[in-house]
């Protein structure tokens, strides 16, 4: 099973629409990035631990856990050559000249920037570019801030 997510291509498991995004880039039939690797293994460990502890039920009959004939971390571990790439990828900090060069491009932000159909208003990437630079938030931390939390100066 292992080797076979290390095998695995990125259009295996996705939606019709998922896969039309993929074609539309380019990007179909591409080999799963080591996160993805490390994400789909811990999935399956757990899934595999939940059906060994837990008691499930499946089209009316009763209710029952599968036998322990394997133990999920060991059969579906992470590789170490996957783990040292993950861990390779550590944030490092942004050198001063080059953090002043993104805050200034942030500042310069325009329309055209954005590209013919942009999946935001401008309004709200050159807010985000401008929070991004100012406070060093990684990407998914800004997108879980609240609406009323930003306001204009």
């Amino acid at each position: 099973m292992r080797t076979a997510v290390l095998e695995e291509t990125n259009d295996v498991f996705i939606s019709a629409s998922g896969r039309r995004d993929l074609q539309r880039r380019g990007q179909t039939g591409q080999r799963l990035s080591y996160a993805a690797i490390s994400q789909f293994l811990a999935a399956l460990r757990r899934f595999f631990r939940d059906l060994q502890t837990k008691a499930h039920a499946v089209d009316g009959a009763p209710a029952r856990r599968i036998p322990r004939r394997f133990d999920p971390r060991e059969a579906l571990a992470t590789p170490e050559h996957v783990e040292k790439a993950l861990a390779g990828s550590e944030p490092r900090d942004i050198a001063l000249p080059i953090w002043q060069r993104l805050a200034i491009q942030a500042a310069r932000l325009t329309e055209t920037d954005l590209g013919p159909t942009p999946w935001w208003p401008f309004s709200a990437v050159q807010a985000l570019a401008l929070l991004w630079v100012s406070t060093a938030r990684r990407p998914n931390e800004l997108l879980r801030l609240r609406v009323d939390c930003v306001r204009t100066q």
